[in-house]
């Protein structure tokens, strides 16, 4: 294993952060939400299943690219049609990271630590199945419960957002504002 210099470690760890900036500029702050729900996928024509909601992504992807900064999958969209709801997303995934569009997929995922590595191994690692550029998550156990797996998104030049209401306790004395990631911030952008 190679030792990175503080310099090398700082570009890998804001490589996520200047993607998106640099997109941003190019394209505006859209984020464009792929959620195959049953009733666009009936009327836009497709099968509601996993065949149908990959059908509708690539769609809706072709549509974004060169249009949109970013582009967000509901992980749930796919996960109900199971194996081959997730063999779908991680072809939909591959096909964006080929037209070089920056994906988000909304796992809203949380847990303990054994949880939160399992999510960095699948969405972040190199060779990663759902390899993504960022993904948000659900602080379970408060936000130091995801320590880990955002170690895990800077050292892999990935991004990781968590979804949190008042309730869920923060390091800090006020938490930052709750937003859609339907228009991006560039606050968020910076964050990473």
């Amino acid at each position: 294993m190679t030792t990175l210099s503080s310099e090398e470690l700082q570009a890998q760890r804001s490589d996520f952060g200047l993607r998106l900036s640099n997109s941003m500029a190019k394209y505006g702050p859209l984020c464009v939400g792929i959620d195959p729900h049953r009733k666009l996928l009936t009327d836009w024509g497709y099968n509601v299943d996993a065949e149908g909601a990959e059908l509708f992504s690539m769609r809706m992807l072709q549509a974004a690219n060169g249009r949109a900064a970013a582009v967000k999958f509901q992980t749930p969209m796919f996960e109900r049609y199971g194996a081959k709801g997730f063999e779908a997303l991680e072809r939909v995934l591959y096909a964006a990271r080929q037209m070089g569009v920056i994906t988000i997929v909304d796992c809203l995922r949380g847990g303990l630590s054994t949880t939160i590595s399992a999510i960095a191994d699948a969405y972040f690692k190199p060779g990663a199945p759902l390899l993504a550029d960022a993904i948000t998550l659900l602080p379970y156990y408060g936000a130091r419960s995801l320590n880990g797996l955002i170690t895990e998104a800077l050292e892999n030049g990935r991004g990781a957002r968590a979804a949190i209401t008042r309730d869920v306790p923060w390091p800090t004395a006020s938490p930052p504002p709750r937003r859609s990631i339907t228009w991006i911030s560039k606050a968020w952008a910076r964050w990473v």
